[in-house]
């Protein structure tokens, strides 16, 4: 049988495309990209493989660090820490907090800081806390990157903060970022219950902290860190979610913006990457386990007509609503023989804008046998006449 190809169209909505790789940007310092967690796709971008000084998103590192430590069951949330002097020092900058020395903050008081506030005392306290110094804090979150493949990030401190003399910071790219929120957001998704608040009293301390997050609560934004110094501009790292389309699980997409030269131009930048991911793309079932499509037999070969083929597997995929989708049925070339339930007769191929992305191979839904060849032969000259 030769292969017989049907073109099935399934999703027709098209528009002007919007190059990914956008190198229009009137700020040439400016890096960004946007990433679907669930499919974990990079979707728009702009030099993210540049180095970059990543300021205090510095701190995503720190509270993995803690979280790691609190799951081991070596620290505890009601754990505490007592400020000195060297935290106190830490006041001079601004996202930081007016705590007495002496203070005892629980872990929970300085991840609350950490994520909210961006407090680079409570970066301090917790390094203290689980290495002892920090050190010792430092080379975990080096040891760490390199355990995630992030090949070209350098960790100086627990915080993000410059060194005056010589501006020495740490520095990263947003891939490698994209490396580090994946795994956060794969084994310690309740960060999201920290970055998400708006703001904080903390009563116990006598203070209130309110967010660094200039666009937290806008939809469904609920996090994530930002960051503020010379070299690194203004930067935030913001994350949303949405329903999947007929599926039973929701999207997380991210905003990676670095050297934004304004808090508006940060802003602007973060909504529009964030919006463009969630306005448009969607994450659908495009091929189901449940479609049905009739193989034509050879009469002489088999006593029935046809054969129902279904998907082998089901096929969820991210989509550009902006872009022409079709499936193209292609079915295989056989020689006749027993055909067993099961057995691979063709395939879906996913197409968009004409080009093959993906695809699922059909198979037999019952088992036929071929015919004999005695009733072959009866077949053959009953068709001769």
């Amino acid at each position: 049988m030769k292969k017989l190809i049907l073109i099935i169209a399934f999703l027709l909505t098209i528009n002007i495309p919007i190059a990914a790789n956008n190198n229009g940007d009137t700020n040439s310092d400016l890096r960004f990209a946007s990433y679907d967690f669930l499919t974990d796709t990079i979707i728009e971008y702009q030099g993210i493989d540049d180095e970059i000084a990543i300021a205090s998103v510095s701190k995503l590192m720190s509270a993995l660090l803690v979280f790691e430590k609190i799951n081991e069951g070596s620290l505890n949330l009601n754990d505490s820490y007592k400020y000195t002097q060297e935290e106190l020092n830490l006041y001079l900058y601004g996202s930081d907090v007016d705590i007495k020395l002496g203070t005892e903050v629980r872990v929970s008081e300085l991840l609350d800081l950490l994520l909210v506030r961006s407090a680079n005392s409570s970066a301090l306290a917790l390094a203290k806390l689980v290495s002892g110094s920090e050190e010792a804090f430092v080379k975990k979150m080096n040891d760490k990157a390199k355990s995630l493949d992030m090949n070209n990030t350098h960790f100086i401190n627990s915080h993000g903060l410059p060194i005056i003399a010589t501006d020495e910071q740490n520095i990263s790219t947003i891939r490698d970022l994209i490396k580090l929120c994946k795994f956060i957001f794969n084994n310690y998704p309740n960060i999201i219950d920290y970055t998400k608040k708006s703001e904080v009293d903390l009563n116990r301390l006598g203070i209130r902290i309110v967010t660094t997050n200039p666009i937290l609560g806008r939809g469904t934004i609920d996090g994530l860190k930002t960051g503020t110094t010379n070299r690194a501009g203004k930067c935030l790292i913001a994350t949303a979610t949405e329903p999947s389309e007929g599926l039973d699980m929701n999207r997380r997409v991210f905003s990676f913006v670095f050297g934004a030269k304004s808090d508006n131009e940060r802003r602007d930048k973060s909504l529009e990457l964030i919006n463009s991911s969630l306005d448009n793309y969607v994450y659908k079932r495009v091929i189901d386990g449940n479609l049905l499509y009739e193989m034509a037999l050879n009469p002489i070969d088999y006593d029935e007509e046809s054969l129902n083929i279904i998907p082998k597997t089901t096929l969820d995929k991210l989509l550009d609503v902006r872009k022409v989708y079709k499936l193209k049925l292609v079915y295989d070339e056989f020689i006749a023989h027993d055909i067993e339930a099961g057995e691979r007769l063709g395939e879906l191929i996913l197409l968009e804008d004409g080009g093959e992305v993906d695809k699922v191979e059909l198979i037999a839904q019952k088992s036929i046998k071929r015919s004999g060849w005695f009733r072959r032969l009866w077949k053959k000259i009953k068709s001769a006449f």
